[in-house]
């Protein structure tokens, strides 16, 4: 029903309704570089991170601020919400994923197992799984809450910049680019 847009290389991001391409408004919570935001399922919050390492989560679509996520030490690079929004993951450049309780944006868990940026993250609809990808060339399949890495896998010579995860874990899709180094 809703869909964001960027303005270029502007810190903005509109909310725009499909249905007649209606642009409902603006998001200006955050002041770094806009990277990556998220829907709920049901439409009623997007969680937005940025390169000032915050993210914010928003009520739709009336586009209220709830609160705002404090945790990483470097840019915000890659979110994901819960089915239900009641957990929130964030990737970071400081090489680490945090997951979140929201809508209080407390700190659950912080998901170490990757030795450089991390670019990517993705939970499965269930909630149950996430997935992460980072420079490091490595894909890793966590179990949630707890935050366990179930599988490690090394992608050979590509450096993964975005995924998605089957609601049961069990399939991954990766867009990635091979290592011209």
């Amino acid at each position: 029903e809703f869909a964001i847009t960027r303005h270029g290389f502007s810190p903005r991001l509109s909310l725009i309704r499909l249905q007649d391409a209606c642009s409902i408004g603006c998001l200006r919570g955050n002041f770094g570089s806009e990277n990556e935001c998220s829907f709920s399922s049901d439409g009623k919050y997007l969680l937005s991170g940025n390169a000032d390492r915050i993210l914010i989560l928003y009520s739709l679509p009336d586009i209220k601020k709830i609160t705002t996520l404090k945790g990483h030490t470097d840019h915000v690079l890659a979110c994901s919400l819960s089915p239900d929004a009641k957990l929130g993951l964030s990737a970071s450049a400081d090489a680490n994923l945090i997951l979140w309780s929201l809508p209080s944006g407390k700190i659950i868990n912080r998901l170490w197992g990757h030795t450089d940026v991390v670019t990517a993250c993705a939970m499965s609809s269930n909630g149950k799984f996430a997935l992460s990808a980072s420079w490091d060339k490595t894909m890793i399949l966590w179990s949630l809450p707890d935050g366990k890495p179930i599988v490690k896998q090394r992608m050979a010579n590509r450096v993964t910049y975005s995924c998605a995860l089957s609601e049961d874990g069990k399939l991954a899709l990766t867009c990635s680019a091979n290592d011209e180094s």
